[in-house]
């Protein structure tokens, strides 16, 4: 289904989650990682590794919903993806390939397929489905269990 690439992605993030049990607390997830966490006036990630201080998530401090939990996961698997140079091998290897308008949209919608993973792990998908196939109780038990969005449960079920 997906390149291999992609799948080595996807694997990589499955290896720094399931290294912190598969925590739902993107603070944790953060602590862990040695990624500092502040909040901001917009959500961004910073690697530092070239300035030899933590790598950093700056959150909105609107409220805590699952669209921030989503956002929190998104900026850590943009430090993760920076700092095992996923994003070099993606810019080199998918990037060629598409029109340069698309460049960031593409590199984005992996990132957003690797959230969705931390957010929802296998193992939280596998049961969904086991208990409940395609059944809209599926869907409530992503958003209960996991924290996820509507719209991120639909797009997994």
């Amino acid at each position: 289904m997906f390149d291999t690439l992609t799948q080595d992605i996807f694997d990589c993030i499955e290896e720094h989650h399931a290294a912190v049990d598969y925590t739902r607390d993107p603070l944790e997830f953060c602590r862990a990682e040695g990624i500092d966490f502040i909040l901001g006036p917009r959500s961004l990630a910073r690697t530092r590794r070239n300035e030899n201080g933590p790598d950093l998530i700056v959150l909105n401090p609107s409220d805590y919903t699952p669209r921030d939990l989503f956002s929190i996961a998104h900026e850590i698997v943009h430090i993760i993806l920076a700092r095992e140079d996923y994003i070099k091998l993606i810019r080199h290897y998918h990037l060629p390939s598409l029109p340069p308008a698309l460049h960031r949209r593409h590199i984005e919608r992996i990132i957003d397929a690797g959230a969705g993973r931390i957010i929802m792990p296998n193992q939280d998908l596998a049961l969904a489905m086991q208990k409940y196939r395609d059944h809209p109780r599926a869907i409530k038990y992503l958003m209960d269990e996991c924290g996820a969005s509507e719209a991120a449960a639909l797009k997994c079920v």
